[in-house]
């Protein structure tokens, strides 16, 4: 069980509970946002009547930073309440009051207003900029697994490890970590009620000049009651999730685990994500998963725009796998999140069979010849009227495939503008 965890969130972003109440998140939200772009987030709650239905864009809104007007750059529909006129928006927009690397603790004026007669706006009257924390720094477990790592000791530990990432604003991603690890040689000690042992994990991102970007420091309880118990749990993989933040560019991602003084291991692998063109249409890393279970409507509907938690389409949650490797006895599916700025403008397109369209083929991964695809379908059933997020997941029936390497290749295009975007992942049937 994990009982403390700590992630250092790419800054910009608004890191809010995703399941709470638009005004609840608002009126709770700190000023403190941690810098690391000049994009600076804003949580708008829009009261009133206009007269007549109108489509909120950035026109609408104006936001004033120590009192000069700021240009917006983007407004994203976060919530809407429909049992009152409460609605939620998130606004972007570039600061200059600050750089990326100074004015921790400076505090800034901020004033939002609404451009169209009979609405008014509810939001924070400042924010204060605040350097990103060492985490790892503030945790002994960390600082001691690190430097275990960094000299050799041990080296017992391997992971296999996915790095798969979603678009959580216009300039960052929430990356979420798959990893699979086999905790032999861990350590337990008896503490009367049983056997107990812990799992550090430290995690980094770092750019091509070894500057950190992302950070974050974990620590895993694991308690077992007896000696067979725990002879079994360090035979058997375990499994990791967890969320972090960067803004796209290429990293190298670190992950250093320990479990014991003979059991510590350090992993290192690429990390490429894609910038966003402006007002384009785009789509997140395709997720495998081996498990995919129901989840409540409630949760379905809730909003995904924050970048954190579960992936969820189509009324089911699906779990990122570690490995690409399929049983063709076994589960297999994927994941993956559309992004179609149109669907979240000022004039949306009617959300019916032309809205966006998607097909996936499965092919061989050495010739490229087609195994087989999936019928083109139309994804109306997945889009959220003002959402410009199409979260989409399916079953992919590897049961049907001989072992073999493969890879999936997933295309969505707008059929009104045959805009077009593709993705592949590879992946082996055992």
């Amino acid at each position: 069980m994990v009982k403390t965890g700590v992630i250092v969130l790419a800054a910009g972003f608004v890191a809010l509970a995703p399941f709470l109440p638009a005004q609840t998140q608002t009126d709770a939200g700190s000023p403190v946002i941690q810098v690391e772009s000049r994009e600076v987030p804003v949580d708008v709650i829009v009261t009133g009547k206009a007269g007549r239905p109108v489509k909120l864009t950035a026109k609408d809104f104006s936001i004033r930073e120590d009192g000069k007007l700021k240009k917006i750059n983007s407004v994203v529909p976060a919530t809407a309440n429909p049992e009152t006129s409460l609605k939620h928006f998130v606004l972007f927009f570039d600061t200059s009051a600050m750089t990326i690397a100074d004015q921790d603790g400076a505090c800034h004026d901020l004033r939002v207003s609404m451009n169209v007669r009979g609405l008014s706006a509810r939001a924070r009257n400042e924010y204060c900029t605040k350097k990103q924390p060492d985490v790892v720094a503030g945790k002994i477990a960390g600082q001691s697994l690190e430097s275990r790592a960094a000299g050799g000791a041990g080296g017992t530990l391997s992971a296999a490890i996915q790095l798969p990432y979603f678009y959580a604003g216009a300039n960052r991603a929430s990356v979420r970590l798959a990893a699979d690890f086999v905790p032999a040689g861990m350590e337990f000690t008896d503490d009367k009620k049983g056997l107990h042992g812990e799992i550090d994990i430290v995690g980094t991102a770092l750019r091509p000049d070894g500057s950190t970007a992302a950070r974050f420091a974990d620590s895993i309880d694991v308690d077992r009651e007896n000696r067979q118990s725990a002879d079994q749990f360090m035979k058997t993989p375990y499994h990791y999730a967890q969320q972090f933040f960067v803004t796209p560019g290429t990293y190298v991602f670190r992950l250093e685990i320990g479990a014991g003084s003979n059991a510590v291991g350090k992993m290192e692998m690429p990390l490429k994500v894609e910038s966003l063109k402006p007002g384009s249409l785009a789509m997140g890393s395709l997720v495998l998963s081996r498990d995919a279970q129901p989840v409540d409507a409630a949760v379905s509907l809730a909003p995904i725009l924050e970048g954190q938690g579960p992936l969820i389409a189509d009324g089911k949650q699906f779990v990122p796998a570690a490995t690409n490797e399929f049983q063709k006895s076994g589960q297999a599916y994927f994941y993956t999140e559309f992004y179609d700025p149109a669907l979240g403008g000022a004039n949306p397109p009617a959300i019916d069979s032309s809205v966006l369209k998607m097909e996936y083929c499965i092919l061989d991964q050495k010739t490229g010849a087609h195994k087989g695809c999936s019928d083109v379908v139309s994804l109306e059933n997945f889009v959220h009227a003002g959402n410009p997020v199409v979260a989409f997941g399916t079953h992919i029936p590897v049961d049907r495939l001989p072992a073999g390497s493969y890879r999936l290749e997933v295309q969505a295009v707008i059929p009104a503008s045959q805009e077009s975007v593709t993705r592949t992942v590879d992946f082996e049937v055992k």
